[in-house]
């Protein structure tokens, strides 16, 4: 695998312009607007409108052999073009305060996802934590919800990463989950701990962190190894709108490079850009998409020169 590929999200591309039975002419279209990997969009097959309605929908009731035969002509299409998937999102959020019964299904879902990822040579899963206003229930629903992981993610061998998710209540913007980097320190290590292996890492959002108000050098230097990939949008730093790279004038991309030089880090330098995506006219999209590779380019550049 390419250390520093210019990765971007499936979301907002893959199914509206070709749908996913199209895979190898999306794949060297998005070859053609410049990346070299990507982030495979999974939790499009469970969206969080269905979750919070207890509604199961019809891809994961399929059993793991059928979701794998799903995926068979996707692997194909990815071998013959040459892109490789460099990391996931599972669905969202992976837990039910009011039905048990729904929070087994979601888990079992997971599961599906970890055995599509090690099919297509997913590495490693992005999975929102657990997110209350009440820290002291939140803390107790992390903790309970990636310990029942932890044995599926062994099995599959796909690395589960956690994000900084804010807390957004009544238009304010509150800490949330991993938010603090010691939080998260704490949560990647202690998990790896009771694994006994490398098992979890971690994805810092940057559009996340700037919505939280977060020093992006000081926040990705100590994370440091955790770092296992990246979620790169734009936004005015009050809403997390998914928006281009470095076009709002609001995001401490300069921080953010920095952190990244110091800790040497080497994995994909992925866009999770899918709303910059629908704000365009379909004509605009291959240049829109075009423009952000073209800043994937420059963070390489930047991370790796003396």
């Amino acid at each position: 695998m390419k250390e520093l590929s210019i990765s971007v999200q499936t979301a907002g591309w893959l199914n509206p312009m070709f749908g996913e039975e199209k895979a190898e002419e999306a794949f060297e279209f998005i070859k053609k607007c410049g990346f070299e990997s990507l982030d495979y969009n999974i939790d499009t097959k469970l969206i969080p409108r269905q979750i919070d309605k207890n509604d199961r929908g019809t891809f994961f009731t399929k059993s793991i052999d059928e979701i794998l035969e799903y995926y068979a002509p996707i692997k194909a299409a990815l071998d013959a073009s040459g892109i490789a998937m460099t990391q996931a999102h599972a669905p969202f959020p992976l837990f039910r305060r009011s039905s048990e019964e729904m929070s087994d299904f979601l888990i079992e879902a997971l599961e599906k996802c970890l055995a599509a990822c090690r099919f297509l040579g997913i590495p490693a899963i992005v999975t929102h934590p657990c997110n209350y206003v009440d820290r002291e229930n939140e803390k107790k629903c992390n903790l309970a919800l990636f310990r029942r992981i932890i044995p599926i993610a062994k099995q599959y061998g796909v690395k589960i990463c956690l994000e900084n998710v804010p807390n957004v209540t009544a238009g304010h913007v509150i800490s949330g989950t991993c938010c603090d980097v010691n939080e998260a320190n704490w949560y990647v290590d202690m998990f790896n701990e009771e694994a006994g292996e490398d098992l979890f890492g971690f994805c810092f959002d940057i559009g996340h962190a700037n919505i939280s108000s977060t020093n992006m050098y000081d926040y990705i230097t100590k994370l440091g190894s955790r770092l296992t990939v990246l979620h790169l949008h734009d936004n005015d730093a009050v809403s997390d709108q998914h928006l281009a790279p470095m076009t709002q004038r609001k995001t401490d991309w300069e921080g953010f490079i920095e952190g990244l030089r110091a800790i040497n880090y080497r994995g994909p330098i992925n866009f999770e850009s899918c709303k910059a995506i629908m704000q365009y006219p379909s004509d605009l999209i291959p240049a829109m998409l075009t423009y952000t590779a073209e800043v994937g380019k420059y963070i390489r550049k930047r991370v790796i020169e003396k």
